[in-house]
């Protein structure tokens, strides 16, 4: 009986922080979309500076094998945009270009309402060669 009340509780709680992690995730979202004022979409190019590959490992705990079976393998592409490196992991602009070839990503921002960037996200399609 008390052992059935322990494993009950602990669902509950279990459940409760869920949903309280949910929640919180949410209102983030909510305080970014209220934030923003505008998004701004620009298409620039960029020189490949670096490449590499690294492998996925597989995992060793019994409990994750069933979720997945090794954490997926990572194709990390080094580029320069305004005097800063940033990378991205992708699979197919990894396996089409070679260092020093010049690609075309579209950056968009979100922008608050002074005009500076709140967030942004890179995209790659072949369709701006």
């Amino acid at each position: 009986m008390e052992r059935e009340l322990i494993w009950s509780l602990a669902c509950a709680i279990s459940i409760i922080i869920m949903v309280a992690m949910y929640i919180s995730e949410y209102m983030e979202k909510l305080k970014l979309m209220l934030k923003t004022k505008k998004m701004r979409e620009s298409i620039i190019e960029v020189e490949i500076e670096k490449k590499y590959f690294v492998e996925g490992l597989p995992l060793t705990m019994a409990a994750a094998k069933f979720a997945s079976p090794n954490f997926p393998d990572s194709y990390i592409i080094d580029y320069r945009y305004n005097g800063r490196t940033y990378s991205i992991n992708s699979q197919e602009i990894f396996e089409k270009y070679e260092v020093g070839d010049n690609i075309k990503l579209k950056i968009i921002e979100r922008l608050d309402k002074n005009m500076d960037v709140i967030s942004f996200k890179v995209l790659f399609t072949d369709e701006f060669k």
